[in-house]
């Protein structure tokens, strides 16, 4: 073997090596986009049922002052 096709071996071992960089960092990408937006559609489904329930804690607990206000006059 000599020199040159030494040196386009090389060449070729970095080629596939920054398409294989190339591609994998793509593929981390979309993962990590796809998983930070599902983690974000939970968190609003959360983040809505919590509100509602402190809702509807604060409206029961507002009626029953309301009817013990009432039943006291």
């Amino acid at each position: 073997m000599d020199g040159t096709q030494h040196k386009g071996i090389i060449k070729n071992q970095k080629k596939q090596a920054i398409a294989f960089a190339v591609w994998g960092g793509m593929i981390i990408a979309a993962i990590l986009i796809i998983t930070t937006i599902w983690v974000s559609k939970s968190a609003r489904v959360g983040t809505r049922q919590a509100v509602n329930r402190v809702s509807e804690f604060y409206l029961a607990e507002l009626a029953g002052r309301r009817a013990q206000v009432d039943s006291e006059e």
